[in-house]
């Protein structure tokens, strides 16, 4: 039984080997590309701070705002995009 188990990682060695040399035309090319995208640094955006008094009812244009906006589950509904 372990043989079998064996081959069929084996087979599925193979296969993964045979991909990566067709997609980047040899398993060194395919490293390097690895490690210069883990390498690149990370793209941190800017977080999105939402104004309280313009959805928490305390200005005029937020209560009007707020009531408008469409709800999800208690809150608003995520932007679709």
């Amino acid at each position: 039984m372990a043989m079998v188990s064996t081959t069929s990682h084996s087979a599925v060695a193979l296969r993964l080997l045979a991909e990566i040399t067709a997609r980047y035309g040899s398993l060194d090319a395919f490293c390097v590309r690895l490690r210069r995208e883990s390498e690149a640094p990370t793209v941190v955006l800017p977080r999105v701070v939402e104004p309280t008094s313009l959805t928490s009812g305390h200005h005029p244009a937020g209560s009007a705002l707020s009531s408008a906006l469409p709800r999800f589950g208690g809150r608003h509904a995520p932007a679709e995009g």
